[in-house]
């Protein structure tokens, strides 16, 4: 399942929300990752990124309008919630 894609504006990165394969129990089983566009078209090989936390549900990436800024939804300890958002 992957879900909540979006692209940079020059449509060249493409961030996503990407579980239930079956690695992690229920809820966990979600985490964010990226992959580029490449010369033909195609997208390459998705990459998980380094912001995810084993042990979370991470999802629900957005890009701030600069693109300098990553925001997703994680429901891992130290949080002031069930789900909080992150940057």
């Amino acid at each position: 399942h992957e879900s909540n894609a979006i692209l940079t504006k020059d449509g060249s990165t493409m961030i996503f929300a990407r579980g239930n394969d079956g690695s992690k129990k229920g809820a966990l089983d979600v985490d964010i990752y990226s992959t580029t566009r490449q010369p033909d078209g195609t997208w390459g090989e998705a990459q998980l990124l380094n912001i995810n936390n084993p042990e979370a549900w991470d999802a629900c990436p957005v890009l701030s309008a600069d693109e300098k800024t990553l925001y997703f939804a994680s429901n891992r300890e130290g949080g002031n919630g069930g789900v909080d958002i992150y940057k």
